[in-house]
């Protein structure tokens, strides 16, 4: 009985039989066991050259990819997209594997795998630009509050400083800038809020035309005051109570005409101040 180790039995043409090169069948399987099967089915396809020892290597490493995505769920990025990269690292490794490598393909893929799923983290979940030194900082600092929290310790910047070794300032940073990972729907109802008729967009600022009222008034101030009464007063009439320049004619006892020259004139005063100014 040849080792299912190392060795495999071959059929009559020579052709070694992949239910031979396996040690259990995939639902019998644990990732520890499936990362045993990978190494030896992919020292088969080095051997034979077969493409489908290769391809049921990648099922057979697919547990251990699964099962390290897990570790990052929960932390704002679909589980489906965790998989995706969780299995991409896997075929990185299974195409790099040297048999040489001294712990085998299980130290090896884990290693492969965790670098993907970090890199896809730090470079493809953030809703905002964040400098890469930040980025990294956030995601250590999520590791020491998960550490924290195993610990059932307080959740403090003194004690986050303390377990990742950063220094308080740095912990500050790095929870502001944790922050810029998620975005949030302007339709959204604020936090703590369940009322859908509540939105955030409808919290926002809008562009207030009083305001440039009140610097034009203010702004105006000090020209008003310089005007003779009269002048003062046909504008009174004209903008305050809106008269016509006819309605004003009549309560002043001037023309039609006069009114139109003489607002013409207090409004070129007005305008030249303010230039000046």
């Amino acid at each position: 009985m040849p080792d299912q180790g190392r060795r495999a039995s071959t059929d009559g043409s020579g052709m070694t039989a992949l239910s031979d090169v396996l040690a259990a069948p995939a639902s019998e399987a644990t990732p520890e066991t499936d990362a045993d099967a990978v190494e030896r089915l992919l020292e088969e396809y080095r051997r034979s050259g077969d493409p489908t020892f290769r391809d049921e290597a990648i099922v057979r490493g697919e547990p251990l990819a699964r099962m390290l995505a897990r570790k990052f769920e929960g932390r704002g990025e679909e589980s489906d997209d965790l998989r995706q990269v969780a299995m991409l690292g896997l075929i990185s490794a299974i195409n790099r594997f040297d048999h040489e490598y001294p712990n085998g393909f299980a130290a090896f893929a884990v290693t492969t795998i965790m670098g993907e799923l970090k890199r896809h983290m730090r470079d493809k979940t953030w809703a905002v630009h964040v400098p890469r030194g930040v980025k990294e900082r956030s995601l250590h600092l999520r590791a020491g509050l998960e550490a924290l929290e195993r610990k059932c310790a307080p959740v403090t910047v003194a004690n986050l400083a303390a377990e990742t070794g950063m220094s308080e300032e740095d912990v500050l940073e790095a929870m502001e800038g944790y922050q810029g990972r998620l975005a949030i729907s302007l339709h959204a109802p604020p936090a703590g809020r369940v009322d859908d008729s509540d939105t955030l967009v409808e919290r926002l600022a809008d562009a207030d035309s009083g305001y440039e009222m009140v610097v034009d008034l203010v702004s105006l101030a000090p020209a008003l005051s310089a005007l003779d009464g009269r002048d003062r007063q046909i504008l009174s009439l004209r903008f305050g109570h809106e008269l016509s320049q006819r309605e004003i004619g009549e309560h002043i006892g001037v023309s039609q005409m006069h009114v139109s020259r003489l607002l013409r004139q207090v409004c070129e005063r007005l305008r030249s101040s303010l230039v000046d100014a």
